[in-house]
C-alpha cells in the first residue's frame, strides 16, 4: 500500500533521494493463523551516477507456513526534458518453511504430521520500468519472472511459464485543487493470463503537504481507508484499514497496516515535495 519498491524494482532511486520503509500488516484480524507480514526496504541513488540500488527483506507468516524473501534491486535513470525513465532489475531468493509438526490433529499419532517439517529455497527475478515527472507517473513491472510448484515435500520445480507471470501496470498524478490541497488519484492493475485480473482505484487528498487522507477500492474485494502524517521533512507515518466485501469478512474485523517512511531530504528540498 505504501511502498512502490514492492511492485517495481525501477522504483529504486525514485525522487533522487535515499529512503527507507518499514511496514507491518495484519490481515483478517481475529482469524487464528491469518497472514502477518513485515517488510523492510531501502534504496538510494549513487552519487554522480544514473544508477540507484535498493534492497528488501520480507517475512510472511500464514498458519504453520512462513516465507522469507531477500531481494536486491538496481535501476538506471534516463533523464528526459520533463521527467525521467527508470529501468529496474531485481534478484534474490525466497525461503519457504512449513512446520507440519505444529499442526493439532484429531489423531495424536498421525504419521503425516510427524517429522515432516519442510524448508525449500527458490530464486526470484523481477523487472520493471517507470516514468515519472513532478506531477504524474506510470510504470509497468513483473514482480517474478519465474513460476514455482511443489513436486513433493522436498522438491520445488522452478520454470518459466508466460501464462503464470503477474503483470502490474500503475499510474497516478497530482494536482492542486485549492490553497494547500492536492488531489492525487492513482491505480494499480494486476493481471495473470492464466488466472484473473485485479484492479485498485485510489484517491488521496493531501493537506498542506502534511496530512494525507485517502480511499482505495479493490475490485470486488475490499475498501481501504488510508491516513498518513508528515512528521517533519524526513519522516512520515501511515495507517491503512482494509474492510473486505466478501462473506469471509463477516468473521473478521478487517486488516490493518502501519508504516514508517524515512527520506533523506534537506529542508530546502522538502519545500518542493514529490508525491510519488
Amino acid at each position: 500500500m505504501f511502498n512502490g519498491l514492492i511492485l517495481n524494482p525501477a522504483y529504486a532511486g525514485s525522487g533522487k533521494v535515499s529512503a527507507m520503509n518499514l511496514s507491518y500488516r495484519n490481515q483478517w484480524t481475529g482469524f487464528s493463523g491469518a497472514p502477518v507480514t513485515q517488510i523492510l526496504s531501502g534504496h538510494t541513488p549513487l552519487k554522480g551516477s544514473p544508477i540507484a540500488i535498493g534492497g528488501m527483506l520480507t517475512n510472511e507468516e500464514i498458519g504453520v507456513n512462513s516465507d522469507l524473501r531477500v531481494m536486491g534491486m538496481a535501476s538506471y535513470r534516463l533523464e528526459q526534458q520533463d521527467g525521467s525513465f527508470q529501468f529496474g532489475l531485481g534478484a534474490g531468493m525466497g525461503i519457504s518453511q512449513s512446520r507440519w509438526s505444529e499442526v493439532i490433529t484429531d489423531e495424536q499419532d498421525d504419521l503425516l504430521f510427524q517429522g515432516s517439517d519442510r524448508s525449500l529455497i527458490r530464486p526470484i527475478f523481477s523487472t520493471g520500468v517507470l516514468y515519472e515527472t513532478k506531477t504524474w507517473y506510470a510504470g509497468y513491472s513483473v514482480p517474478s519472472l519465474l513460476s514455482h510448484e511443489y513436486v513433493n515435500d522436498e522438491q520445488l520445480r522452478t520454470h518459466f511459464s508466460p501464462g503464470d507471470i503477474e503483470h502490474n501496470l500503475t499510474g497516478g498524478w497530482a494536482k492542486s485543487i485549492g490553497r494547500g490541497v492536492v488531489l492525487k488519484p492513482s491505480f494499480l492493475l494486476r493481471s495473470i493470463p492464466n488466472a484473473s485480473v485485479q484492479m485498485d482505484i485510489n484517491a488521496n487528498l493531501i493537506f498542506q503537504d502534511r496530512l494525507w487522507t485517502g480511499l482505495s477500492l479493490r475490485m470486488d474485494r475490499s475498501v481501504v481507508a488510508m491516513l498518513e502524517y508528515q512528521i517533519n521533512h524526513q519522516f512520515r507515518i501511515g495507517y491503512a484499514y482494509d474492510y473486505g466485501l466478501s462473506k469471509l469478512y463477516s468473521y473478521t474485523i478487517g486488516s490493518h497496516e502501519i508504516m514508517l517512511i524515512w527520506q533523506k531530504k534537506r529542508r530546502a528540498l522538502a519545500r518542493s515535495p514529490r508525491y510519488f
